[in-house]
């Protein structure tokens, strides 16, 4: 122990003598630390976020709702639901409010009142049953998300009607999602008479048995109806696939500061050999210095864990703002941001340091073992062409095995992995076949073709975590903008109007001149073969029939759904229940009874959680389908006449030209993509550091070439261009073999993780500029954090400074 204590202060005197050789391990595995610790903070955040949702507002298992407009439910029909016994049931106004606070933007919302909001909420948060009036604590008269109020501009303001009449000052609750504000019943009935709003439905806040259910439709005047309510897919599967993507980016930036241990760690043995071999030439054992190399080793990791947690979660609350407007653009759900627990955050980082030293120490000891005992070094072995052949092969077939989301990431990591196996194995060659084409007359660009060939295998770690960065920035860049592309492309057709109209005031109140054609969009829960779907009315007018983009269409598909046989399907319902064109289905709508549709055209649907089918005007036009949404389209060469018109609309109603709705989708779309744009910067950043490393390791060890430069009368400067050379030769090696890696660990991104997480793709696009950015850039990056290792190395060669092994 004292031997392994005094080989430990050693050590430590020489950190101390050189301190960048700690310093740069300990920032290499706090940036490991770091990036999980974000990563874990955003997916418990984003896990929380959906929960109290669904606690809050998970759908009904009931529900009583009028058959007919004309014949609304009213307070009588609830009294006496009660008194029969069914106090499960609670009333329910749903409305589009435009509100506003004082000097605040205005804002369309979604309200809902409901009879007893706080016993509502004790209900689904605690799964009991209580009643209003036993509540400990007054209940909250209106309340809305945080990210509402902010949007709005409302802490700690009372809210403005349109119609000039005031909200009490609304309070926050994070368990309501983004977009909705709640609000006890009698306050919402004193800015509104039932006849003006009627009552919504009856929902049961509670699970409802069968045989209730079979007395509750007994006892049901004509003019209701019980439905169970449909269970639609919506934040719950969007926010897990969303931690889902998260922690695959997470993992890939884990890999590869795994990649910076295991150089931190060669880095480390090589520039303390020298101070080993004279310890062991004083009598010390190789497993006293492995293990007071490894007590080292494991300092610097304790430091390094707790400062890159820190720094996660520092970095995590920084960004919250921007995570949250992501979360709640992708999936319209509140972000609650998590509370860091920071001792168990740095016991998990500090047990997977440990746990990935252990591991991956074993090479760098081994080889170091066998350096002390002086056994005869052997070159760098080169893997075998046929292997990268092999793995080439399994990359190519591994993506037709993919049946779920995580089988999907799981391919992704075993294509990332066999493209290691193939630089390994190719990467060589690739260099070789480049020295020999490199023209004799030229000595020092062969010199350096020929050295890249050997830095090659030495620098394996520093190559490969390059190339998966690399990939992974490719593939998501190429991801990315066919999105981009599909997304503008999709939106501009669809959006077939000159401009759209949203409006809580009712259809009766736009009094548009004669020369606009104001269309009306209905929107309705229906069964489609008894599972739930949402509807959604589209006209058959000829602009409107250019407008949607289908992936495969019917012949005769306008004919079938213009005499209301046939009906369009999104991606997500066609492939959550396998159909395609020509298929039967049987919609019902909820006031209507079961009519069977022809599958005419699948359309894409970016970014709707929901299974939605298109049906014709007639087919769901009643007051109860209003959405409040109209398309406005004029003669050619009318937009002054809509632009006036605009003018005279209320506070209630919104217009919005096709042109600016594109512009806020777009908008909208870059929001999305900030955190994955974010990783990708992180993780490149990374794989550039282990290169660092590793060629800083390198540089320690090429002094015969130094020599060999100066005895051919180089100078400085053309020196450090030759070592600069070989570099530059290595790395565009390696991304002449990334690029093609990248564009198809793109296409399993786009049809396999995306189609399995979302249930919805989108054609694959190249663009060439997008490519050639992306190898630049990071190409660019690595060369210049490179440039610091090589301004250190001295050309000058002092002999006295030679150190005999």
């Amino acid at each position: 122990m004292r031997r392994v204590w005094l080989a430990f202060t050693t050590l430590l005197s020489l950190a101390r003598a050189r301190p960048w050789e700690p310093v740069l391990i300990v920032f290499s595995i706090m940036v490991a630390c770091a990036g999980l610790t974000a990563v874990s903070l955003i997916n418990d955040s984003a896990s929380q976020s959906n929960q109290a949702s669904l606690n809050a507002l998970s759908s009904p298992s009931l529900e009583v709702t009028a058959k007919r407009a004309s014949q609304p439910l009213t307070k009588t029909d609830y009294a006496q639901l009660r008194q029969a016994g069914f106090d499960k049931l609670v009333a329910v106004t749903r409305n589009r409010l435009t509100l506003r606070c004082a000097n605040g933007e205005s804002m369309a919302l979604d309200s809902l009142a409901l009879d007893g909001t706080g016993a509502f909420f004790h209900q689904r948060i605690n799964g009991e049953s209580v009643s209003p009036d036993t509540l400990p604590a007054p209940v909250d008269a209106v309340a809305a998300a945080p990210a509402t109020l902010s949007a709005l501009g409302c802490a700690g303001k009372p809210l403005n009607l349109a119609n000039g009449k005031k909200l009490p000052t609304p309070t926050a609750n994070a368990q309501l999602p983004y977009g909705l504000i709640m609000m006890d019943m009698p306050v919402y009935y004193s800015l509104y008479s039932l006849d003006e709003s009627p009552l919504s439905a009856l929902i049961a806040t509670r699970p409802v048995s069968d045989a209730d259910i079979t007395t509750l439709r007994r006892l049901l005047p004509p003019h209701l109806q019980a439905s169970t309510a449909p269970q639609l897919t919506g934040n719950a599967q969007m926010s897990e696939s969303f931690r889902l993507n998260l922690w695959a980016m997470g993992a890939l930036m884990a890999v590869v500061s795994l990649f910076i241990v295991v150089n931190a760690l060669n880095l480390m043995y090589r520039s303390r050999l020298a101070t080993l071999v004279r310890l062991r030439q004083a009598g010390l054992s190789a497993r006293a210095l492995s293990a007071a190399l490894f007590g080292e080793l494991a300092l610097y990791t304790g430091i390094a864990s707790l400062a890159g947690v820190a720094a996660g979660a520092w970095l995590t609350l920084s960004f919250t703002p921007a995570i949250a407007s992501t979360f709640i653009s992708m999936f319209s759900a509140n972000y609650i941001e998590a509370q860091p627990a920071i001792a168990v955050l740095f016991l998990k980082a500090w047990g997977l340091s440990m746990l990935a030293l252990v591991v991956f120490m074993l090479l760098p000891v081994m080889r170091l073992s066998r350096l002390l005992t002086f056994n005869q070094a052997r070159g760098p072995t080169v893997l075998p062409r046929w292997l990268g052949l092999i793995a080439l092969a399994v990359a190519l077939l591994a993506p037709a095995l993919a049946f779920d989301r995580v089988s999907a990431l799981a391919i992704v990591g075993l294509s990332l992995l066999c493209g290691c196996v193939c630089i390994l194995a190719w990467l060589p060659p690739l260099l070789a076949c480049l020295a020999r084409a490199t023209p004799r007359r030229l000595p020092v660009l062969h010199f350096s073709a020929a050295s890249a060939v050997q830095l090659s295998q030495r620098t394996r770690m520093a190559v490969c975590a390059f190339f998966i960065a690399l990939t992974a920035n490719i593939a998501m860049n190429i991801m990315t903008d066919s999105f981009r592309t599909a997304t503008y492309d999709w939106v501009e057709h669809r959006l077939s109007a000159d401009g759209y109209v949203y409006t809580s005031s009712g259809a009766e109140t736009l009094a548009a001149p004669e020369d606009l054609q104001l269309t009306p969009v209905y929107r309705a829960d229906v069964t489609l073969n008894d599972l739930p779907a949402r509807a959604r009315s589209y006209p058959a007018t000829l602009r409107a029939r250019q407008g949607l983009v289908t992936d495969t269409i019917a012949p005769d598909a306008w004919a079938l759904f213009t005499r209301g046989e046939g009906t369009f399907i999104n991606q997500q319902l066609a492939f959550r229940r396998g159909l395609s064109v020509g298929d039967q289905v049987t919609i019902t709508a909820s006031r209507n009874s079961a009519s069977a549709y022809t599958v005419v055209g699948i359309y894409p649907d970016y970014g709707n959680p929901d299974s939605q089918v298109l049906l014709p005007l007639d087919a769901l036009a009643s007051t109860e389908n209003a959405s409040g949404v109209f398309s406005v389209i004029a003669a050619p060469g009318a937009q002054t006449l809509i632009d006036n018109w605009a003018k005279t609309l209320d506070e209630e109603t919104d217009y919005y030209s096709a042109s600016a709705l594109l512009t806020l989708s777009m908008q909208a779309f870059e929001r999305t993509f900030t955190i994955t744009r974010a990783l990708n910067i992180a993780t490149l950043s990374v794989a550039a550091l282990s290169f660092l490393l590793a060629i800083v390791t390198v540089s320690l060890d090429i002094r015969p070439q130094l020599a060999l430069l100066r005895s051919l009368g180089l100078g400085a400067l053309r020196i450090h261009l030759a070592l600069f050379t070989q570099y530059l030769l290595l790395c565009v090696g390696t991304a002449l073999l990334s690029v093609p890696a990248g564009i198809g660990l793109a296409w399993v991104f786009i049809e396999k993780v995306n189609r399995f997480a979302f249930d919805w793709v989108y054609p694959l696009q190249i663009d060439a500029g997008v490519l050639l950015t992306s190898v630049l850039v990071s190409t660019g990056a690595i060369l210049l954090i490179l440039l610091v290792p090589l301004s250190k190395v001295r050309t000058r060669i002092d002999l006295r400074q030679q150190v005999a092994l």
